[in-house]
């Protein structure tokens, strides 16, 4: 396991399960989620739960 799941699949997973997002709420959390290459990060997610967005430079 890499923690990693595609951004694409993550996307259909929060449109059709449990408190359904609409895509345009997909959207407006995706601007500011850790995908790089397509794949979502959850343990930088999870790092920016916890510690907060890194400041890019």
């Amino acid at each position: 396991r890499t923690g990693k799941i595609s951004e694409e699949r993550l996307r259909e997973l929060l449109m059709s399960m449990g408190d359904r997002y609409t895509e345009e709420e997909v959207d407006e959390l995706f601007k500011e989620a850790p995908i790089k290459n397509g794949l979502f990060d959850y343990q930088e997610f999870v790092n920016i739960l916890k510690y907060g967005k890194k400041d890019q430079d």
